[in-house]
C-alpha cells in the first residue's frame, strides 16, 4: 500500500515517470534470495559482494550469504522441488523485506496508470521481476536504467524479458547505462533520465517523409 500511495501521489501532482530506488543493508541477500525463488537459480549464481566499504571482493561474504540463502529456503521443501512455483505475495510475506515489498506495490500501481518506471539498479530489478511475475504485463511500463555490478541482476533482467515475451509484448531493451555501479538509492536511474526525455524527444521531430511532402 505504502508504494501504491506514493506512487497515486505524484501522478496526482502531475509527474509522468517514476524513478524507483532503496536504502537498505542486507537487501542484497534478500534480493538475492527472491531471485533464486523466482528464477530457479541456484544462490551460487545469484548472490555477489553487495555494499562493501571498499571495492575488493570478499569471497567469504559471499559464501555467507549462500549459506543464509539455503538455510531459509529450506523451510519450505515443497518450494524447492520447483513442481510448486512461488506466488509473489508468499515470497514477500515469508522473506520481505518491507522496501522490496513498497516498490512492487509501486510498480503495480505505475502499470495501473501507465506510468514509464526507470528500474535502478538489482534490488529495484528483482523487485520488478517479483511484479512481473504476478502480472506480466507490468513490463511494457519497465525502463532498465542501469546494468548493476552485481551479477544476479543479469539473471533477473532476462527473466523480465522472458516473461515479457510470454505475455505477448515487446521485451525491454538491455540496462541503459552500465557504470559498475553498487549505489542503489536511484542513482542509476536518475542518471538515466535524461535519456529517456531525449528519446521521447524523438518521437517530435519531423520525420524524412513529413519534410517532403510539405515541399
Amino acid at each position: 500500500a505504502a508504494g501504491e500511495d506514493a506512487v497515486a501521489e505524484l501522478a496526482e501532482a502531475g509527474h509522468d515517470a517514476i524513478v524507483l530506488g532503496e536504502i537498505g543493508i542486507g537487501n542484497t541477500t534478500v534480493s538475492s534470495l527472491l531471485l533464486c525463488a523466482l528464477s530457479g537459480e541456484s544462490p551460487e549464481n545469484c548472490c555477489d559482494q553487495g555494499a562493501t566499504k571498499t571495492k575488493v571482493p570478499d569471497p567469504q561474504v559471499v559464501r555467507k550469504k549462500v549459506a543464509i540463502i539455503k538455510k531459509a529456503l529450506a523451510r519450505f521443501p515443497e518450494y524447492a522441488s520447483s513442481k510448486v512455483p512461488w506466488r509473489t505475495a508468499t515470497l514477500l510475506s515469508q522473506f520481505g523485506g518491507a522496501e522490496i515489498a513498497a516498490i512492487v506495490g509501486a510498480l503495480f500501481k505505475c502499470g495501473e496508470l501507465g506510468l514509464p518506471v526507470l528500474i535502478d539498479g538489482f534490488i529495484v530489478t528483482v523487485a520488478a521481476l517479483a511484479a512481473a511475475t504476478s502480472q506480466p504485463e507490468l513490463t511494457r511500463t519497465f525502463f532498465l536504467a542501469t546494468k548493476s555490478a552485481e551479477k544476479g541482476q543479469e539473471i533477473a533482467v532476462a527473466r523480465i524479458r522472458a516473461l515479457s515475451e510470454e505475455a505477448g509484448l515487446p521485451p525491454p531493451p538491455p540496462p541503459a547505462l552500465a557504470m559498475g555501479l553498487r549505489l542503489g538509492e536511484g542513482t542509476g536511474g536518475l542518471l538515466a533520465v535524461p535519456i529517456l526525455q531525449a528519446s521521447c524527444n524523438v518521437f517530435k521531430m519531423a520525420t524524412l517523409e513529413h519534410i517532403l511532402s510539405s515541399q
